[in-house]
Protein backbone atom coordinates (compact mmCIF):
# COMPACT_ATOMS: atom_id res chain seq x y z
CA UNK A 1 0.00 0.00 0.00
CA UNK A 2 2.94 2.39 0.96
CA UNK A 3 4.24 1.79 -2.85
CA UNK A 4 0.74 2.54 -4.54
CA UNK A 5 0.27 5.42 -2.38
CA UNK A 6 4.14 6.66 -3.30
CA UNK A 7 3.50 6.30 -7.07
CA UNK A 8 0.48 8.53 -7.08
CA UNK A 9 2.09 11.24 -4.77
CA UNK A 10 5.49 11.59 -6.41
CA UNK A 11 4.56 11.07 -9.79
CA UNK A 12 4.29 14.88 -11.44
CA UNK A 13 0.73 15.71 -12.76
CA UNK A 14 0.88 18.60 -15.19
CA UNK A 15 -3.03 19.15 -14.37
CA UNK A 16 -3.31 18.91 -10.98
CA UNK A 17 -5.63 21.25 -9.45
CA UNK A 18 -4.00 22.07 -5.95
CA UNK A 19 -4.23 26.13 -6.10
CA UNK A 20 -0.49 27.25 -5.66
CA UNK A 21 -0.90 30.90 -4.96
CA UNK A 22 -0.45 31.85 -1.28
CA UNK A 23 -1.51 34.47 0.98
CA UNK A 24 0.82 36.98 3.09
CA UNK A 25 3.12 34.70 5.09
CA UNK A 26 2.98 36.05 8.76
CA UNK A 27 5.16 36.08 11.77
CA UNK A 28 5.86 32.74 13.49
CA UNK A 29 5.44 34.02 17.03
CA UNK A 30 3.98 37.72 18.71
CA UNK A 31 6.55 39.49 21.04
CA UNK A 32 5.07 39.61 24.40
CA UNK A 33 4.27 42.08 27.13
CA UNK A 34 6.05 41.74 30.12
CA UNK A 35 3.44 41.10 32.84
CA UNK A 36 5.92 41.67 35.97
CA UNK A 37 4.59 44.65 38.39
CA UNK A 38 7.14 47.17 39.75
CA UNK A 39 9.32 45.55 42.32
CA UNK A 40 9.60 42.31 40.79
CA UNK A 41 12.37 41.14 38.83
CA UNK A 42 12.50 38.31 36.44
CA UNK A 43 15.29 36.05 36.83
CA UNK A 44 17.39 33.47 34.99
CA UNK A 45 17.51 29.95 37.06
CA UNK A 46 16.18 28.36 39.93
CA UNK A 47 17.88 28.13 43.01
CA UNK A 48 20.39 31.27 41.67
CA UNK A 49 21.34 33.30 44.46
CA UNK A 50 22.94 36.66 44.79
CA UNK A 51 23.41 39.75 47.20
CA UNK A 52 21.94 42.84 46.68
CA UNK A 53 23.11 45.81 48.90
CA UNK A 54 23.63 43.55 51.89
CA UNK A 55 20.39 41.60 51.26
CA UNK A 56 20.67 38.06 50.00
CA UNK A 57 18.46 37.23 47.30
CA UNK A 58 17.08 33.94 45.59
CA UNK A 59 15.43 33.13 42.15
CA UNK A 60 12.08 31.18 42.98
CA UNK A 61 9.23 30.47 41.09
CA UNK A 62 6.38 33.39 40.80
CA UNK A 63 2.78 33.37 39.61
CA UNK A 64 2.18 37.27 38.35
CA UNK A 65 -1.39 36.43 38.26
CA UNK A 66 -1.55 35.85 42.05
CA UNK A 67 1.46 38.65 42.57
CA UNK A 68 3.31 36.01 44.74
CA UNK A 69 5.87 33.31 45.38
CA UNK A 70 4.77 29.56 44.31
CA UNK A 71 6.04 27.77 47.66
CA UNK A 72 5.29 24.12 46.06
CA UNK A 73 5.73 24.67 42.20
CA UNK A 74 4.40 21.51 40.23
CA UNK A 75 6.89 18.73 39.81
CA UNK A 76 6.85 18.85 36.13
CA UNK A 77 7.64 22.62 36.24
CA UNK A 78 10.67 22.09 38.49
CA UNK A 79 12.31 19.44 36.30
CA UNK A 80 11.73 22.16 33.27
CA UNK A 81 13.33 24.32 35.25
CA UNK A 82 16.20 22.45 36.43
CA UNK A 83 16.92 20.57 32.99
CA UNK A 84 16.75 24.35 31.85
CA UNK A 85 19.87 25.07 34.46
CA UNK A 86 21.75 21.79 33.92
CA UNK A 87 21.59 22.75 30.12
CA UNK A 88 22.49 26.59 29.84
CA UNK A 89 25.22 26.60 32.74
CA UNK A 90 27.16 23.11 31.98
CA UNK A 91 26.48 21.82 28.46
CA UNK A 92 26.76 24.84 26.27
CA UNK A 93 30.56 26.84 25.97
CA UNK A 94 30.24 29.24 23.95
CA UNK A 95 26.95 29.45 24.08
CA UNK A 96 26.38 25.93 21.91
CA UNK A 97 24.55 22.43 23.11
CA UNK A 98 27.09 20.12 23.21
CA UNK A 99 27.36 16.88 25.76
CA UNK A 100 29.13 17.43 28.85
CA UNK A 101 31.26 14.47 29.81
CA UNK A 102 32.88 13.57 33.49
CA UNK A 103 35.96 11.81 34.19
CA UNK A 104 34.38 8.97 35.78
CA UNK A 105 30.17 7.44 36.58
CA UNK A 106 27.84 10.08 38.90
CA UNK A 107 25.46 8.86 40.60
CA UNK A 108 21.89 10.09 40.89
CA UNK A 109 21.63 12.53 44.20
CA UNK A 110 25.24 13.65 43.82
CA UNK A 111 25.03 17.07 44.91
CA UNK A 112 26.02 20.10 42.04
CA UNK A 113 28.87 21.25 43.62
CA UNK A 114 30.52 18.18 43.17
CA UNK A 115 29.56 17.04 39.77
CA UNK A 116 30.22 20.62 38.26
CA UNK A 117 33.47 21.16 39.53
CA UNK A 118 36.02 21.19 37.18
CA UNK A 119 38.08 18.37 38.61
CA UNK A 120 35.07 16.17 37.46
CA UNK A 121 34.81 17.60 34.23
CA UNK A 122 36.38 15.44 31.47
CA UNK A 123 35.87 17.30 27.88
CA UNK A 124 32.38 17.95 25.63
CA UNK A 125 31.68 15.39 22.92
CA UNK A 126 28.80 15.63 20.00
CA UNK A 127 30.13 18.34 18.96
CA UNK A 128 29.40 17.60 15.12
CA UNK A 129 25.72 18.49 16.12
CA UNK A 130 26.34 21.57 18.34
CA UNK A 131 24.69 23.66 15.38
CA UNK A 132 21.77 22.31 15.10
CA UNK A 133 20.97 21.11 18.82
CA UNK A 134 21.66 24.71 20.00
CA UNK A 135 19.14 25.94 17.22
CA UNK A 136 16.34 23.62 18.62
CA UNK A 137 17.16 24.87 21.93
CA UNK A 138 16.63 28.36 20.37
CA UNK A 139 13.49 27.53 19.07
CA UNK A 140 12.42 26.44 23.04
CA UNK A 141 13.82 29.81 24.89
CA UNK A 142 11.29 31.68 21.98
CA UNK A 143 8.56 29.73 23.27
CA UNK A 144 9.27 30.49 26.46
CA UNK A 145 10.09 34.12 25.77
CA UNK A 146 6.44 34.47 24.45
CA UNK A 147 5.02 32.93 26.80
CA UNK A 148 6.38 34.41 30.05
CA UNK A 149 7.74 38.17 28.39
CA UNK A 150 10.13 38.31 31.39
CA UNK A 151 13.50 40.27 30.80
CA UNK A 152 15.74 37.32 32.09
CA UNK A 153 13.93 35.19 29.05
CA UNK A 154 14.23 37.73 26.48
CA UNK A 155 18.00 38.07 27.30
CA UNK A 156 17.85 34.10 27.11
CA UNK A 157 16.85 34.27 23.50
CA UNK A 158 19.46 37.06 22.77
CA UNK A 159 21.93 35.37 24.13
CA UNK A 160 21.48 32.31 21.77
CA UNK A 161 20.26 33.89 19.08
CA UNK A 162 24.07 35.21 18.63
CA UNK A 163 25.94 32.31 19.28
CA UNK A 164 24.10 30.93 16.59
CA UNK A 165 25.09 34.31 14.51
CA UNK A 166 28.45 33.35 15.38
CA UNK A 167 28.63 30.02 13.43
CA UNK A 168 28.24 31.91 10.62
CA UNK A 169 30.44 34.86 11.27
CA UNK A 170 33.58 32.34 11.75
CA UNK A 171 33.53 31.38 8.44
CA UNK A 172 33.17 34.60 7.26
CA UNK A 173 31.14 33.73 4.48
CA UNK A 174 27.62 34.98 3.94
CA UNK A 175 24.92 31.88 4.77
CA UNK A 176 28.32 29.41 4.92
CA UNK A 177 27.86 27.84 8.47
CA UNK A 178 30.17 26.13 10.80
CA UNK A 179 29.05 23.04 12.52
CA UNK A 180 30.86 24.49 15.70
CA UNK A 181 33.65 26.82 16.72
CA UNK A 182 36.33 25.78 18.97
CA UNK A 183 40.34 26.17 20.41
CA UNK A 184 42.80 24.21 18.78
CA UNK A 185 46.11 23.76 20.94
CA UNK A 186 48.76 20.95 21.65
CA UNK A 187 48.10 18.19 23.28
CA UNK A 188 49.28 19.53 26.94
CA UNK A 189 46.00 22.18 25.93
CA UNK A 190 44.13 21.73 29.70
CA UNK A 191 40.78 21.12 29.92
CA UNK A 192 38.46 23.81 30.66
CA UNK A 193 34.29 23.93 30.51
CA UNK A 194 34.34 27.41 29.62
CA UNK A 195 35.72 25.95 26.10
CA UNK A 196 35.43 23.65 23.47
CA UNK A 197 38.98 22.51 22.92
CA UNK A 198 40.31 20.26 20.80
CA UNK A 199 44.11 19.12 20.75
CA UNK A 200 44.17 16.81 17.54
CA UNK A 201 45.70 17.80 14.32
CA UNK A 202 43.22 19.65 12.22
CA UNK A 203 41.32 17.94 9.74
CA UNK A 204 39.90 18.78 6.12
CA UNK A 205 36.73 20.89 7.31
CA UNK A 206 38.82 22.46 10.12
CA UNK A 207 39.63 26.43 9.03
CA UNK A 208 41.18 28.89 11.34
CA UNK A 209 38.41 31.70 12.18
CA UNK A 210 39.93 35.06 10.52
CA UNK A 211 36.78 36.67 10.41
CA UNK A 212 34.97 39.17 13.21
CA UNK A 213 32.72 37.52 15.69
CA UNK A 214 31.50 40.05 17.43
CA UNK A 215 29.04 38.23 19.93
CA UNK A 216 31.93 35.50 20.85
CA UNK A 217 35.56 36.75 21.76
CA UNK A 218 38.10 33.78 22.13
CA UNK A 219 41.18 33.80 24.56
CA UNK A 220 44.92 33.93 23.28
CA UNK A 221 45.61 30.69 25.60
CA UNK A 222 44.28 28.73 28.23
CA UNK A 223 46.13 28.50 31.82
CA UNK A 224 49.25 29.51 29.60
CA UNK A 225 49.28 27.14 26.51
CA UNK A 226 48.59 29.26 23.44
CA UNK A 227 45.22 28.24 21.09
CA UNK A 228 43.82 29.35 18.41
CA UNK A 229 40.08 29.63 17.21
CA UNK A 230 38.95 27.73 14.92
CA UNK A 231 35.46 26.28 12.82
CA UNK A 232 34.66 22.97 11.85
CA UNK A 233 32.53 23.07 8.32
CA UNK A 234 30.88 20.34 6.19
CA UNK A 235 27.39 21.51 7.30
CA UNK A 236 24.60 19.91 6.87
CA UNK A 237 20.57 20.19 6.04
CA UNK A 238 20.22 19.45 9.45
CA UNK A 239 22.01 21.58 10.78
CA UNK A 240 20.79 24.54 8.67
CA UNK A 241 17.24 23.65 9.39
CA UNK A 242 17.54 23.54 13.12
CA UNK A 243 19.51 27.12 13.28
CA UNK A 244 17.51 29.18 10.59
CA UNK A 245 14.21 27.87 12.24
CA UNK A 246 15.82 28.48 16.27
CA UNK A 247 16.84 31.96 14.55
CA UNK A 248 13.85 32.80 12.82
CA UNK A 249 11.88 32.39 16.25
CA UNK A 250 14.22 34.67 17.94
CA UNK A 251 13.58 37.26 15.36
CA UNK A 252 10.09 37.17 15.95
CA UNK A 253 9.90 37.47 19.43
CA UNK A 254 12.68 40.06 20.23
CA UNK A 255 12.68 42.36 16.78
CA UNK A 256 15.99 43.42 17.20
CA UNK A 257 17.19 45.21 13.71
CA UNK A 258 20.29 44.03 13.82
CA UNK A 259 19.56 40.22 14.49
CA UNK A 260 17.05 40.82 11.74
CA UNK A 261 19.16 41.90 8.91
CA UNK A 262 22.26 39.50 9.57
CA UNK A 263 19.61 36.49 9.64
CA UNK A 264 18.02 38.00 6.65
CA UNK A 265 21.46 38.09 4.81
CA UNK A 266 22.63 34.76 5.75
CA UNK A 267 19.23 32.74 4.99
CA UNK A 268 18.96 34.71 1.79
CA UNK A 269 22.59 34.01 0.80
CA UNK A 270 22.33 30.48 1.64
CA UNK A 271 19.58 29.52 -0.79
CA UNK A 272 21.29 31.80 -3.61
CA UNK A 273 24.45 29.72 -2.85
CA UNK A 274 22.55 26.55 -4.25
CA UNK A 275 23.47 25.27 -7.58
CA UNK A 276 20.75 24.02 -9.40
CA UNK A 277 21.26 20.50 -10.83
CA UNK A 278 19.14 18.93 -13.16
CA UNK A 279 19.49 15.33 -14.62
CA UNK A 280 17.12 15.08 -18.06
CA UNK A 281 15.85 12.79 -20.45
CA UNK A 282 15.66 10.38 -17.03
CA UNK A 283 12.87 8.14 -18.69
CA UNK A 284 15.53 6.86 -21.64
CA UNK A 285 17.53 4.15 -19.43
CA UNK A 286 15.89 2.13 -16.85
CA UNK A 287 19.56 1.80 -15.59
CA UNK A 288 20.59 5.11 -15.31
CA UNK A 289 17.27 6.30 -13.81
CA UNK A 290 18.41 3.33 -10.55
CA UNK A 291 21.48 4.85 -10.20
CA UNK A 292 20.59 8.05 -10.14
CA UNK A 293 17.79 7.23 -7.40
CA UNK A 294 20.57 5.33 -5.75
CA UNK A 295 22.90 8.12 -5.46
CA UNK A 296 19.89 10.24 -3.81
CA UNK A 297 19.20 7.78 -1.44
CA UNK A 298 15.72 6.39 -2.95
CA UNK A 299 14.68 2.81 -3.85
CA UNK A 300 14.19 2.60 -7.07
CA UNK A 301 11.19 0.47 -6.43
CA UNK A 302 9.22 3.33 -5.13
CA UNK A 303 9.01 5.53 -8.06
CA UNK A 304 7.51 5.32 -11.55
CA UNK A 305 10.08 7.83 -13.38
CA UNK A 306 9.15 6.22 -16.91
CA UNK A 307 7.55 9.90 -18.21
CA UNK A 308 9.16 12.34 -15.99
CA UNK A 309 11.30 14.16 -18.31
CA UNK A 310 14.15 15.12 -15.41
CA UNK A 311 14.99 15.49 -11.64
CA UNK A 312 15.98 19.14 -10.51
CA UNK A 313 18.18 19.24 -7.28
CA UNK A 314 19.57 21.92 -5.15
CA UNK A 315 23.26 21.73 -3.22
CA UNK A 316 25.30 23.53 -1.67
CA UNK A 317 28.96 23.83 -2.91
CA UNK A 318 31.82 22.64 0.18
CA UNK A 319 33.69 25.40 1.38
CA UNK A 320 37.26 23.69 1.90
CA UNK A 321 40.90 24.00 0.80
CA UNK A 322 40.38 23.25 -2.86
CA UNK A 323 37.19 25.59 -3.78
CA UNK A 324 38.31 28.49 -1.44
CA UNK A 325 39.97 30.60 -3.52
CA UNK A 326 36.96 30.87 -5.78
CA UNK A 327 34.56 30.58 -3.07
CA UNK A 328 32.93 34.19 -2.64
CA UNK A 329 32.49 35.53 1.09
CA UNK A 330 29.54 37.63 -0.01
CA UNK A 331 26.38 37.04 -2.32
CA UNK A 332 25.05 39.00 -4.96
CA UNK A 333 21.33 38.91 -4.21
CA UNK A 334 20.10 37.78 -7.59
CA UNK A 335 17.84 35.12 -6.10
CA UNK A 336 17.45 31.55 -6.23
CA UNK A 337 19.16 29.43 -9.33
CA UNK A 338 16.58 28.98 -12.35
CA UNK A 339 19.01 27.55 -14.00
CA UNK A 340 21.18 24.87 -13.89
CA UNK A 341 24.80 24.80 -13.47
CA UNK A 342 25.32 21.32 -14.00
CA UNK A 343 23.32 19.04 -16.50
CA UNK A 344 23.59 15.32 -16.44
CA UNK A 345 21.91 14.11 -20.02
CA UNK A 346 20.63 10.28 -19.41
CA UNK A 347 20.46 10.12 -23.20
CA UNK A 348 24.30 10.50 -23.65
CA UNK A 349 26.81 8.20 -23.93
CA UNK A 350 28.80 9.92 -20.94
CA UNK A 351 25.99 9.61 -18.26
CA UNK A 352 27.01 7.26 -16.29
CA UNK A 353 30.67 8.87 -16.33
CA UNK A 354 29.01 12.27 -15.18
CA UNK A 355 26.53 10.46 -12.36
CA UNK A 356 29.75 9.01 -11.04
CA UNK A 357 31.59 12.45 -11.01
CA UNK A 358 28.09 13.77 -8.77
CA UNK A 359 28.27 11.10 -6.69
CA UNK A 360 32.18 11.68 -5.56
CA UNK A 361 31.35 15.21 -4.83
CA UNK A 362 28.57 14.21 -2.65
CA UNK A 363 30.42 11.29 -0.89
CA UNK A 364 32.13 12.48 2.47
CA UNK A 365 34.05 10.09 2.26
CA UNK A 366 36.01 10.72 -0.76
CA UNK A 367 39.18 13.85 -0.68
CA UNK A 368 37.19 17.20 -0.91
CA UNK A 369 37.96 18.79 -4.19
CA UNK A 370 36.94 22.58 -5.82
CA UNK A 371 33.48 20.90 -7.18
CA UNK A 372 32.48 18.78 -3.44
CA UNK A 373 28.98 19.28 -2.62
CA UNK A 374 28.08 19.29 1.45
CA UNK A 375 24.48 18.37 0.88
CA UNK A 376 21.65 18.00 -1.82
CA UNK A 377 17.92 18.77 -1.62
CA UNK A 378 15.74 17.18 -4.43
CA UNK A 379 12.49 18.61 -3.54
CA UNK A 380 10.51 16.70 -6.94
CA UNK A 381 11.67 13.25 -4.91
CA UNK A 382 11.91 13.39 -1.68
CA UNK A 383 9.10 14.64 0.99
CA UNK A 384 11.36 15.98 3.60
CA UNK A 385 13.44 18.03 0.83
CA UNK A 386 10.21 19.53 -0.58
CA UNK A 387 9.24 20.58 2.96
CA UNK A 388 12.68 21.84 3.60
CA UNK A 389 13.49 23.79 0.80
CA UNK A 390 9.42 25.37 1.12
CA UNK A 391 10.43 26.34 4.12
CA UNK A 392 13.34 28.15 3.57
CA UNK A 393 11.74 29.98 0.63
CA UNK A 394 9.01 31.04 2.36
CA UNK A 395 11.52 32.58 5.49
CA UNK A 396 13.32 34.55 3.00
CA UNK A 397 10.26 35.44 1.72
CA UNK A 398 9.28 36.53 5.41
CA UNK A 399 12.35 38.05 6.08
CA UNK A 400 13.00 40.15 2.92
CA UNK A 401 9.40 40.62 1.53
CA UNK A 402 10.90 40.44 -1.63
CA UNK A 403 8.73 38.27 -4.53
CA UNK A 404 11.84 36.82 -5.94
CA UNK A 405 11.07 34.24 -3.33
CA UNK A 406 7.34 34.37 -3.34
CA UNK A 407 8.34 33.36 -7.18
CA UNK A 408 10.67 30.54 -6.02
CA UNK A 409 8.08 28.90 -3.39
CA UNK A 410 5.15 29.32 -5.79
CA UNK A 411 5.99 28.91 -9.68
CA UNK A 412 9.63 26.92 -8.93
CA UNK A 413 9.06 24.85 -6.09
CA UNK A 414 5.44 23.96 -6.25
CA UNK A 415 3.96 24.59 -10.08
CA UNK A 416 7.04 23.55 -11.64
CA UNK A 417 8.44 20.74 -9.45
CA UNK A 418 5.44 19.60 -7.65
CA UNK A 419 6.65 19.85 -4.35
CA UNK A 420 4.14 19.79 -2.34
CA UNK A 421 2.51 16.81 -3.69
CA UNK A 422 5.81 15.24 -3.19
CA UNK A 423 5.88 16.42 0.43
CA UNK A 424 2.51 13.97 0.98
CA UNK A 425 4.90 11.48 1.00
CA UNK A 426 7.17 12.51 3.84
CA UNK A 427 7.91 9.45 6.58
CA UNK A 428 5.73 7.52 4.27
CA UNK A 429 8.07 4.93 4.06
CA UNK A 430 10.60 5.16 7.17
CA UNK A 431 10.64 2.23 8.73
CA UNK A 432 10.80 1.66 12.73
CA UNK A 433 13.58 3.36 14.49
CA UNK A 434 14.79 0.19 15.82
CA UNK A 435 15.12 -0.95 12.63
CA UNK A 436 17.91 1.06 11.50
CA UNK A 437 20.89 2.51 12.49
CA UNK A 438 20.34 6.40 12.12
CA UNK A 439 17.12 8.35 11.93
CA UNK A 440 15.71 12.18 11.40
CA UNK A 441 12.12 12.08 11.79
CA UNK A 442 12.40 15.02 14.02
CA UNK A 443 14.82 17.13 11.55
CA UNK A 444 11.80 17.18 8.76
CA UNK A 445 9.26 17.46 11.06
CA UNK A 446 10.72 20.72 12.80
CA UNK A 447 10.93 21.90 9.19
CA UNK A 448 7.33 21.18 8.50
CA UNK A 449 6.74 23.13 11.69
CA UNK A 450 8.73 26.14 10.58
CA UNK A 451 6.34 26.02 7.31
CA UNK A 452 3.56 26.07 9.06
CA UNK A 453 4.40 29.06 11.53
CA UNK A 454 4.97 30.98 8.69
CA UNK A 455 1.74 30.48 6.59
CA UNK A 456 -1.62 32.28 6.91
CA UNK A 457 -4.70 30.03 6.07
CA UNK A 458 -4.16 28.88 2.82
CA UNK A 459 -4.61 25.36 0.53
CA UNK A 460 -0.64 24.60 0.65
CA UNK A 461 -0.88 25.12 4.57
CA UNK A 462 -3.97 23.30 4.75
CA UNK A 463 -2.17 20.82 2.61
CA UNK A 464 1.16 20.54 4.55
Amino acid sequence: MLVSLLLVACKKDDDASFPVALPEVQAPLAPPGDPLADGVESCGYLGETRCVDGVPEACRVYDPSTGSEVATPPDTLTRVLEFERWHDRFHAPSGLTVDRVFVGPTAPGTPEIDWAADSWFSDYDGLGDAALWTGIAAMSDALRYATTGTTADRERVELRARALLSLFDATGLDGYLARYVYLGGPASTPRSPQWIIRRDAPGGHDHPITAATPDLVFPASVDGVAVAPMWHGQPSIDQYTGVIVGLTLADAVLGDPDLHDRLTTHVTCYLERLERIEIVNVQDSSETIAAVLALLGVDASELDLSERERIVAYALPQYNDKSASGYAATCTGRGPATTASRTVDVADSGALTDLVGLAEDLDPSQEPSRTTLDHVYAPDLRGADAVHLTRLGLTAWYLTGDDVWYDFVVDTLQAELGAVEVARTLGAVSVPDWCRSWYADHLAFVSLWGALLLLDDSALRSEL
